[in-house]
């Protein structure tokens, strides 16, 4: 059936039906070079961006997977986010590839687009998530403290009961009480939370210095 088909492609090269089974035939019989090979065409002559970046979040999945071809699977995946910038499966996927091969500072971009598709989806959590592990990634990968306080401070301003941003902040406001950006961010989650005693500590600990 598949050379039939591909005869008929030799005809006419934008046959939606002979595409499509063929891209059906190709996935049942497991062989990723010839489906990467006719999503590529299929990519090449579709016109509607929804349906191209499923085509190229599909590419994207058989490189990474089938090909183990990660470099192919990650520029196809910044092409499908030049259609659609806030596709979360894309960005997931890039995640997980730039944390496998410790690329932190494309790591840091993935983040920082996925915390904002969160928003877009009005996903708090996940946008909350994300954003904590872009202010882990500067501070302790990237040794950009400044950056990563500015995170744990937009956290803060949406959560100011974060466990994990405050704890951070806290060491940082620990390790360096003159750091007044940090007690500051802290200071306002503390009287956001009621938590005096905690504040009146960090008072106490500035003053001594």
């Amino acid at each position: 059936a598949a050379a039939e088909w591909t005869k008929l492609l030799e005809l006419l090269p934008s046959d939606g039906d002979a595409l499509a089974s063929l891209t059906s035939l190709h996935r049942a019989s497991g062989d990723g070079n010839a489906l990467a090979q006719i999503l590529r065409r299929r990519v090449g002559i579709e016109e509607a961006d929804s349906a191209r970046a499923d085509l190229l979040a599909e590419l994207a999945q058989v490189q990474e997977e089938k090909l183990k071809d990660v470099s192919g699977a990650v520029t196809t995946l910044k092409r499908l986010l030049e259609l659609a910038p806030q596709h979360r499966d894309a960005l997931a996927r890039l995640d997980r590839i730039f944390v496998r091969g410790e690329r932190w500072v494309e790591l840091a971009d993935a983040l920082g687009r996925e915390a904002k598709a969160a928003d877009a989806a009005e996903d708090t959590n996940a946008a909350l998530q994300f954003r904590y592990r872009l202010a882990d990634l500067k501070e302790t990968r990237l040794l950009d403290k400044e950056g990563a306080l500015g995170m744990y401070e937009e956290i803060l301003a949406i959560r100011s009961d974060h466990e994990e941003a405050l704890t951070r902040v806290e060491a940082l406001v620990q390790k360096d009480p003159l750091n007044g950006r940090a007690a500051e961010a802290l200071a306002k989650a503390f009287e956001l939370n009621g938590s005096w005693a905690q504040l009146a500590g960090m008072i106490e600990l500035r003053a001594g210095m």
